[in-house]
């Protein structure tokens, strides 16, 4: 989105890193970027937000059905 190659942050597994580098982003550019995004694939329903969540990255909204 901001013209650098994405190939070494998608290579990242460094979980400290890649939350800084999200925390970075402007809001410009993430608007631009979930313009662009046009789909995500995941087997699970629950851990990709879950992964966000223990990241920091997005809080709890909404209590799960238990």
């Amino acid at each position: 989105v901001e013209g650098r190659d994405p190939v070494p942050v998608l290579r990242s597994t460094d979980v400290g890193e890649l939350v800084r580098l999200a925390r970075e982003v402007s809001g410009e550019v993430a608007t631009h970027a979930r313009r662009l995004l046009v789909s995500y694939g995941s087997c699970s329903t629950s851990t990709p937000i879950e992964d966000l969540r223990a990241l920091g990255l997005i809080e709890d909204t909404v209590e799960e059905n238990v």
